[in-house]
């Protein structure tokens, strides 16, 4: 499981496996909460890119075809069939795959591998306006990694040293009408983007910004690149992943210090400084997300801090905890649906039991704790009775304080939460 997204109020699940839940589902599958489902017959490779457009769910990727629909690395599901975007991405062959999907200026945008799209040239970043395939000016020279938009504008990073003909070294810039540099650009490649303190950050292979050391991570402010601190260091250091969590950048990936602070494959930007995450893990992370208020990371590792995590842990603010006994394979994706965290990897157990390639994972707090903060205490309390004495269709009524499903928020509720007030997880 390589990909991840949510669509039509159910988990969509993109990557190169065959079957979901012992249904047929080929590379692509969708979750509603109970069943797996397929996407009538999937497509036909894998899938490395899913987002959603204009109502419709868009995949990319490696495949020629979605079920019987001649599609060339991208398709779209309107809810009830695929459909094709013109004629779809060609060459180099054998790989003009997409990697990358973002909507800007109400267009879907395509990255990768690919030089042409619908037959016309575009050089591995195209946008289909509605009826056709357009170029971005004349796009990369080589493969796009990474999309996003900031400050109103489209950001592509990658491994190209040109876009549109001018020099950008691995990112650029698209205003609308013409690709532009980030002043000198990165001395090598930008596997991930974000945004940050309103800041647009890039991480990946690059030791230097504008002909500045910055060290795998950089931060552009509209104007110039600034490091973040030192910067990572390690053997082999690379930058995967970048998140954002109460008020802080965490950056996961093969690194060993952060800012000259040993930090160990996962580090937070607190605005003026890196900070470990405790002792962090004993290998790389490739995925984060927020849940439930924690931080939740994975990768290759088996220990996180103290504990041993089995390639997912969470960061509960002062310490690193497991989930149950883990996973037994790299954790590529996570993803939060429906009050649960979603895990996909090249796992094939979770907490011992057969799970293939995605796991669903529910934290477990006691009655009355309803800002999820693991203690059920006054802050609990004062919400319960900010509902107290409501019921269904009433302005006030917060279903989650009414612990019994009765419908109203009454004294059976209070004593719930009384009789777990002090405890915590």
């Amino acid at each position: 499981m390589i990909a991840l997204t949510v669509y039509n109020g159910e988990l969509v699940a993109g990557g190169t496996f065959t079957w979901a839940g012992g249904l047929a589902c080929t590379r692509i599958g969708r979750w509603d909460g109970s069943d797996w489902h397929s996407f009538d017959g999937g497509v036909a490779r894998g899938v490395r890119a899913l987002a959603t457009h204009d109502s419709t769910l868009i995949a990319g990727g490696e495949f020629i075809s979605a079920a019987d629909v001649a599609c060339n690395y991208i398709a779209g599901w309107d809810g009830a069939s695929w459909q094709a975007f013109g004629s779809g991405m060609g060459e180099p062959a054998p790989v003009p795959w997409v990697l990358a999907l973002a909507t800007y200026n109400d267009e879907l945008v395509a990255g990768g591998c690919f030089r042409s799209a619908d037959g016309v040239a575009c050089n591995r970043i195209a946008r289909w306006d509605g009826s056709a395939w357009q170029p971005l000016g004349s796009g990369m020279n080589y493969p796009v990694f990474a999309l996003t938009v900031y400050d109103g504008e489209l950001i592509a990073g990658g491994n190209f040293s040109t876009a549109g003909d001018v020099p950008c070294n691995y990112i650029a810039r698209w205003d609308g009408s013409a690709w532009h540099p980030l002043d000198w650009g990165l001395s090598s490649s930008v596997s991930t983007l974000t945004v940050y303190n309103g800041e647009l950050v890039a991480g990946g292979a690059f030791e230097y910004a504008s002909g500045e050391p910055c060290n795998y991570v950089a931060r552009w402010d509209g104007s110039s690149w600034n490091p973040l601190g030192s910067g990572m260091g390690g053997v082999i250091p690379y930058v995967y992943a970048l998140g954002v969590h109460n008020g802080e950048l965490i950056a996961g990936g093969e690194f060993t210090s952060a800012g000259g602070v040993p930090c160990n494959y996962i580090a937070c930007w607190d605005g003026s400084s890196w900070q470990p995450l405790g002792l962090g893990t004993d290998a790389p992370v490739h995925s984060l997300a927020t849940y439930n208020g924690q931080l939740f990371a994975g990768g290759e590792f088996t220990n996180a801090g103290d504990a041993t995590c089995n390639h997912i842990g969470r960061w509960d603010g002062s310490s690193w905890q497991p989930l149950g006994s883990g996973v037994d394979g790299c954790v590529r994706a996570l993803a939060v649906y429906e009050d649960e965290l979603i895990v996909g990897g090249e796992f094939t157990a979770a907490d011992g039991q057969p799970s293939y390639y995605w796991a669903r994972w529910r934290s477990h707090y006691p009655t009355g704790d309803l800002d999820c903060d693991g203690d059920v205490d006054l802050a609990d309390l004062a919400e319960l009775l900010g509902a107290y004495g409501t019921c269904e269709g009433d302005f006030f009524y917060n279903p989650d304080a009414d612990f019994d499903d009765s419908g109203c928020v009454d004294i059976a509720d209070l004593a719930a939460l009384l009789g777990n007030y002090g405890v915590g997880t």
